[in-house]
């Protein structure tokens, strides 16, 4: 999964491109992953645990 915020004065165009390229690093990260990124170069990655 990718995701990403909003940000302001931004497009809504922008911020897809940003998710989708959020959601490809995802993938090539391997399965059951979420990459959140916020504009910048920073983003976040969590491997999702699916016993719990």
């Amino acid at each position: 999964m990718g995701a990403t915020l909003l940000l302001e004065g931004e497009s809504f165009k922008t911020a897809i491109e940003r998710a989708d390229q959020a959601l490809y690093s995802a993938k090539a990260n391997g399965r059951n992953r979420i990459e959140i990124v916020n504009g910048s170069e920073d983003s976040i990655s969590a491997d999702i645990d699916k016993t719990s």
